[in-house]
């Protein structure tokens, strides 16, 4: 039999856990310049592929790490379950797309267009980049909450070493007005991609791969401390 005490769970604890397990020397302007430089690999071929569809005036609306794939050193989208092709450029009708990573239009049942695929790309430029999700709650009602007031975090210790021009492309990615967010053009012609040795880069399967499974465990890890916070008590053994 095994009976379990626990004492403490709070946010710190939280961030603690989910905190990058490198050593104070080990995370230098080097290491984060590489990472960023991946980050806008997979970020110029996220967007590639969007800008496709957009031109066909088709929008996703379910963009998040499991509907990205790789084929042949090349980024692939797949599940277009949510897609609509758009009428009069406007989607109507109920969209249920991933919580952490919807528009906020989405989140509050407006009808959509193009610019909710733009919100959802900003918010993976973000996880990407940092680690983080900025708008994951605790559960579902608190994500979407999230969301809906659209307020991210740049200000946190893991954007430190991440240049200006990517902190500037997720911000006019994350804004919770459609029309000024950024279009697919757009964002493709923002210096932070506009760069002739992006066209031919190739995406590491390892690269993709890290990120989904860190996200995973991030996910998960807040889940975790969601349902022990919510159905064990929480007391100390009488002494």
């Amino acid at each position: 039999m095994v009976q379990l005490y626990l004492n403490f769970a709070n946010r710190s604890l939280l961030d603690n856990l989910l905190a990058p397990q490198r050593k104070p020397e080990e995370e230098n302007d080097e290491n984060h310049r590489n990472r960023e430089e991946e980050v806008r690999i997979f970020v110029k071929q996220l967007l590639t592929a969007l800008q496709y569809m957009h031109h066909r005036n088709i929008a996703h609306l379910d963009l998040r790490p499991e509907v990205v794939l790789l084929q042949d050193d090349h980024l692939k989208l797949a599940d277009f379950g949510q897609s609509r092709h758009l009428l009069c450029g406007r989607a109507h009708g109920e969209i249920q797309g991933s919580p952490e990573f919807v528009a906020p239009e989405v989140a509050l049942g407006k009808a959509v267009n193009l610019a909710a695929d733009m919100w959802s790309s900003g918010v993976l430029s973000y996880v990407l980049l940092t680690g983080l999700s900025p708008f994951l709650g605790d559960n579902d009602k608190e994500t979407l909450s999230n969301v809906v007031a659209g307020h991210a975090n740049f200000n946190v210790p893991e954007f430190n070493g991440i240049s200006p021009e990517g902190k500037d492309f997720l911000g006019k990615l994350l804004i919770v007005e459609p029309g000024k967010r950024m279009s697919v053009d757009q964002a493709l012609e923002h210096d932070w991609l506009n760069d002739p040795k992006l066209a031919d880069a190739k995406l590491s399967i390892d690269c993709l791969r890290e990120f989904k499974y860190k996200h995973k465990w991030l996910v998960s890890i807040v889940t975790f401390f969601y349902y022990l916070s919510a159905y064990l008590p929480f007391y100390l053994p009488a002494s």
